[in-house]
């Protein structure tokens, strides 16, 4: 009889410890720590709220406005000056919005994680150009990062100051009116 009870027991254990049926996608979103971007144009993943990490309360805190942008190509002036301005507004549920100046342009969702250590920021936006993932670090204060693209998105090379604002920039702040 405990021969019985044993077998039944160690088949139980046995088929609990097998993978349920998923798709490779599902078993992605489970088991990766690294967001997953969606197949096909425009789409984006369902949001997760943010954690409780230190990193991520600053994220949700205010707008985080690119002060300084460094491009790929350091003489690209062009760029350095478009993007002065740009922001960022990281809500807890795990969407954002994202603008230039006192316009909206775009919304999506974001994900904080860490990999080897290192603080990152991972955006799916509804446009998918718009898509990029950030290297994090954040002063003592709390009230300036730095972002640096990361090669996700071919954004290698890309440097970026972003301050902290409790509201969209505007040109006047920045002396660019």
């Amino acid at each position: 009889m405990n021969k019985y009870l044993f077998l039944l027991l160690s088949i139980g254990l046995f088929a609990a410890c097998e993978n349920p049926s998923t798709t490779t996608q599902e078993a992605d979103v489970v088991t990766s720590s690294e967001p997953q971007s969606p197949q096909g144009s425009g789409r984006i993943n369902a949001p997760t709220p943010a954690g409780d990490s230190y990193m991520e309360s600053l994220l949700i805190k205010d707008y985080w406005v690119f002060e300084h942008y460094i491009p790929k190509d350091d003489t690209d002036m062009e760029a350095k000056l478009f993007n002065k301005g740009r922001w960022y507004n990281f809500n807890a549920d795990g969407t954002y919005q994202s603008g230039h100046w006192q316009e909206q342009l775009g919304e999506g969702i974001w994900k904080y994680y860490e990999e080897d250590g290192q603080p990152k920021v991972w955006m799916d936006s509804k446009n998918d150009s718009e898509d990029s993932e950030y290297k994090l670090k954040a002063n003592g204060e709390g009230d300036a990062m730095s972002w640096v693209g990361s090669t996700r998105y071919r954004q290698n090379g890309i440097m970026i100051k972003a301050i902290s604002l409790m509201t969209m920039p505007t040109k006047k702040q920045f002396g660019v009116e």
